[in-house]
């Protein structure tokens, strides 16, 4: 089991497992690091899609969507060429659903 708690004082994606669960949890990797491009990055989700690893997370101070992919889990991840995938036109934080159809993306809403 993993987890990823909020991450925006330490201005890094961490990742947890448990050892065991539920009493005791270990960092096994940081998976993203702020920097002047996405400072620092909030509310990650992390979907496992045909075999590869993305990791969407929102900017702090924009609220812009950013799109990350892997290999693997534990990284490294890479930034999307077109991220943020959605700039958000207030700074409100935008709410965000992973639609599939048949067994394909088709779309954030």
């Amino acid at each position: 089991m993993y987890m990823i708690p909020e991450c925006a004082k330490s201005r890094q994606i961490k990742l947890y497992k448990a050892a065991p669960f539920p009493g005791k949890w270990e960092q096994c990797a940081t998976l993203i690091k702020s920097n002047k491009r996405y400072p620092p990055l909030l509310d990650p989700s992390i979907v496992l899609h045909d075999g590869r690893w993305y990791l969407f997370s929102f900017a702090r101070k924009l609220q812009n969507l950013h799109l990350f992919s892997s290999d693997t889990l534990y990284g490294p991840w890479t930034e999307h060429p077109k991220s943020p995938v959605i700039r958000a036109t207030t700074k409100k934080r935008l709410p965000m659903t992973l639609s599939f159809s048949q067994g394909k993306s088709i779309g954030i809403v």
